[in-house]
C-alpha cells in the first residue's frame, strides 16, 4: 500500500500517465468513428477491412524508425512532437469531413488512420522507455501494472463509451474536435515532463547501423530476447482470440449476444486480480517466472474452454478468469525486464522492436487464425493457440547478464 501511495505522490508519473489516457482514448474514439464513418459510406466489409489494415500495416514500418530515432533524440520531445501532430491530424479530418464527399472523404480517412498507426508506434515505446527515469526501481512493476490498467481502460474509454457517445450526440462530423482537444490535453502533460540527461551512445551510428546494434543487443541478451519473444506471443494470441471468440459464443455455444459479456468480464476480472497480485507480491518469483506461469496458465485454460467448453459450460468463467489472469501475468513482468536490462540509450530500440514483431505479424496471424477457423473449426483453433501459448511458457531466457541492481 505504502508503495502505491508513493507513485500517487510522484507528480511526473501521474503527468505520462494522464498523456497516456488522453493521446489512447482520443485514437480509438477516431478510429471507431472512421470504421463508422466507412460503413455509412460504402456498406462494404472489404472497405471496413481496409480500415483496420490503415491501422496494423503502417505501425510495421514505422516500428523499424521509431526505436532509434527515440533513442536518439529527448523522449520527452518525441512525446510533444507526437501528440501535436495527432492533434493537427484530428483538425484535418474534421475539415475533411465538413467539405469533402465521396472517394476523397474516404482517402482522408484512410490518411489519419495511416498517421495515427505511425505516431502510435513513437508515443508507445517513448513512455515505456521513459517509465525506469521517472519511478524507482522498486516501484517499476507497480508502475507498470498501473500503465497496463490506464491503457486497457483508455482504449475501452474510447472505443467502447466516448466514441460511441459522441457519434450518438454530437455527430461523426465533430468527433475529431474531442480527439483535438484531448490530444493537445495530452501534450501540456508531456511538455511539463522533465527533460532527460541524454543517454551516452557507444559512438554516432546512422540509423540502419543502429537498428542492427539494438537487434544485436536483444539477440545476445537471452532473457530479453525470451521476454520480446513471450510478450509478442500473448499479444498475437490475445488478437487471434478477439476475432475468434465472437464465433464461439454464437456458433460453438449457441448463445445470443446478451451472454457474451459472461465470458469477456471474467478474463477483465482475471487480469485486474492478477495485477492486485503482482503489486502486492511482485518479488515472490522472478520475473521471468511471472511469464512462464502466465503463458502456461493462459495456454492451459483456452485449451480446456476448446475441449469442455461444450460439455462444462459452467466451468466457462473459471477459465476465461485464469485466462484474464495469464495475460496480466505475460505482459506486465515481461515489459519490466525489457525496461529494466537494456541500458538507457537502448531502451526505445528494444520496444520498438517487440512492436515490430507484434506489427508484423498480426495482420498473417488473424488471418490465418481465422482461415483455420473456417478450415477446421473454431475449437481446433483455439486449441492450437493454447498449445501455442504453453510452448512460449516452457521457453526460459538465460540470464547471460547480471540483473541491474
Amino acid at each position: 500500500m505504502a508503495a502505491a501511495k508513493e507513485l500517487t505522490k510522484n507528480r511526473v508519473f501521474l503527468r505520462l500517465l494522464s498523456a497516456q489516457f488522453l493521446s489512447l482514448s482520443a485514437v480509438y474514439a477516431l478510429n471507431l468513428g472512421i470504421v463508422i464513418l466507412v460503413e455509412l459510406e460504402t456498406h462494404s466489409s472489404l472497405q471496413t477491412g481496409i480500415v483496420i489494415l490503415t491501422i496494423t500495416v503502417p505501425g510495421t514500418v514505422a516500428s523499424l524508425v521509431a526505436g532509434p530515432l527515440i533513442d536518439r533524440f529527448s523522449r520527452r520531445m518525441v512525446l510533444v512532437l507526437a501528440h501535436v501532430l495527432k492533434a493537427v491530424v484530428a483538425g484535418l479530418l474534421f475539415l475533411a469531413l465538413r467539405f469533402l464527399k465521396g472517394w476523397p472523404l474516404l482517402l482522408s480517412a484512410y490518411s489519419v488512420n495511416f498517421c495515427l498507426s505511425v505516431l502510435n508506434q513513437f508515443t508507445s515505446p517513448a513512455e515505456a522507455a521513459l517509465l525506469p527515469s521517472i519511478v524507482r526501481r522498486t516501484d517499476l512493476i507497480r508502475a507498470n501494472s498501473v500503465f497496463q490498467i490506464n491503457s486497457l481502460a483508455a482504449q475501452g474509454a474510447g472505443a467502447l463509451l466516448i466514441g460511441p457517445l459522441l457519434a450518438k450526440f454530437l455527430g461523426l462530423q465533430n468527433m475529431p474536435l474531442f480527439a483535438l482537444l484531448f490530444s493537445a490535453l495530452a501534450t501540456i502533460n508531456a511538455v511539463f515532463l522533465p527533460k532527460e540527461a541524454q543517454p551516452s551512445m557507444p559512438r554516432k551510428l546512422n540509423l540502419w547501423e543502429e537498428l542492427q546494434y539494438g537487434w544485436n543487443w536483444i539477440a545476445k541478451d537471452g532473457l530479453t530476447k525470451a521476454a520480446v519473444f513471450q510478450l509478442s506471443i500473448a499479444t498475437l494470441i490475445m488478437l487471434s482470440l478477439s476475432a475468434l471468440l465472437p464465433g464461439f459464443v454464437y456458433r460453438t455455444m449457441g448463445w445470443d449476444s446478451s451472454r457474451f459479456l459472461l465470458l469477456v468480464a471474467p478474463i477483465a476480472l482475471g487480469f485486474i486480480g492478477a495485477v492486485v497480485i503482482l503489486n502486492r507480491c511482485p518479488s515472490l518469483m522472478a520475473y521471468e517466472d511471472w511469464v512462464c506461469s502466465g503463458l502456461l496458465g493462459l495456454g492451459a485454460s483456452i485449451s480446456a474452454i476448446a475441449l469442455l467448453g461444450e460439455k462444462l459450460p459452467d466451468l466457462l468463467g473459471l477459465l476465461a478468469l485464469i485466462s484474464g489472469a495469464g495475460l496480466a501475468l505475460v505482459f506486465i513482468p515481461a515489459k519490466t525486464i525489457l525496461q529494466e536490462r537494456p541500458p538507457a540509450h537502448l531502451r526505445g530500440r528494444v520496444f520498438s522492436t517487440q512492436y515490430l514483431v507484434v506489427n508484423a505479424s498480426s495482420v498473417g496471424v488473424t488471418i490465418f487464425s481465422g482461415g483455420m477457423a473456417d478450415l477446421l473449426g473454431i475449437k481446433p483453433t483455439m486449441l492450437l493457440l493454447g498449445l501455442a501459448a504453453m510452448a512460449g511458457g516452457i521457453i526460459r531466457g538465460r540470464n547471460s547478464r547480471k540483473r541491474p541492481s
